[in-house]
């Protein structure tokens, strides 16, 4: 099963058509291709989907949050079934 990352952006490369996202604590580069064909304007503070290196979604802040919220909720959850074993 795949899982796509979420992150605020923290930088972005007009050039290279990149941005520097913070996934959970470590920095990625990833291509911005996707929006930009699809004419999805990214800025610094927004937050993006990443999927294998390539921002496929740009998420309010609300929507982000709660996404963020139920993955550490989920893993709460797994966590503790892995304690009852």
């Amino acid at each position: 099963m795949c899982l796509s990352d979420l992150g605020p952006v923290l930088s972005i490369d007009d050039d290279a058509g990149t941005a520097v996202v913070d996934l959970a604590g470590r920095t990625a580069k990833v291509s911005l291709a996707p929006l930009v064909l699809d004419g999805t304007q990214v800025a610094p503070g927004d937050w993006l989907l990443v999927h294998t290196g390539l921002a496929v979604e740009l998420l309010g802040a609300a929507e982000a949050a709660e996404i963020v919220a139920s993955r550490l909720e989920l893993s709460r959850i797994e966590e503790g079934l892995t304690h009852e074993r």
